[in-house]
């Protein structure tokens, strides 16, 4: 289960990044299935499912392979339980971050690792990338700024400091953390070393 979520979360991160799956699916774009069915795509989950499990299959209306599960034994099994939860308006949802590498809350804003774009967790997604920071933020995770390297360095990067040999941890809000455990144990209180720059 683990490695199939860290492979669904690769698709998302390079749909996010405004990129096509390793298979070539992206939104609005018409792709074959192994079906064969032309399927287009009109959201980011549809296209990481069709990555992970590339035909329509049996609980299709039309043009699905009648041996195979496939894609549509998902919205089936949805649409069988749906009415079971009060799924709510997705208020107060988390949606989780790679570059953060944790949780962030609703509003939050986070500069992607990926493509230094911003993206705010809104009812549990995250919007699109953008390159300004949305000006509503429940809490900010900034690319910090480092004098030892020149530049700009994404959260969760670990650099140990030339003006006094201290390593420090990239955290929320743009600040720096010590993180003197980060050489030893390749984290620090951000959680894992995104990147690890020593002198």
């Amino acid at each position: 289960m683990e490695c199939s979520a860290k492979k669904i979360r690769g698709y998302f991160n390079d749909l996010d990044a405004g990129r096509t799956t390793i298979s070539g699916w992206k939104v609005g774009l018409t792709k074959q299935t192994s079906d064969p069915c032309s399927v287009k795509p009109v959201n980011k989950a549809t296209a990481a499912l069709y990555t992970y499990t590339p035909w329509v299959g049996a609980y299709a209306l039309q043009c699905g392979k009648t041996t195979v599960g496939g894609s549509s034994l998902v919205a089936s099994v949805f649409n069988r339980f749906k009415g079971e939860y009060a799924w709510g308006t997705g208020a107060g949802a988390t949606c989780y971050s790679g570059t953060v590498d944790a949780n962030v809350a609703e509003r939050a804003c986070v500069q992607s690792s990926s493509d230094a774009l911003w993206r705010q967790c809104l009812s549990g997604v995250f919007t699109d990338g953008a390159t300004a920071k949305p000006s509503n933020c429940s809490a900010s995770y900034p690319y910090c700024a480092s004098a030892t390297l020149g530049r700009s360095v994404p959260m969760r990067t670990c650099v140990q400091s030339a003006s006094n040999s201290t390593w420090q941890q990239c955290a929320a809000e743009g600040a720096w953390l010590p993180a003197s455990s980060a050489p030893i144990s390749g984290a620090g209180p951000a959680g894992s070393c995104f990147e690890m720059y020593a002198l």
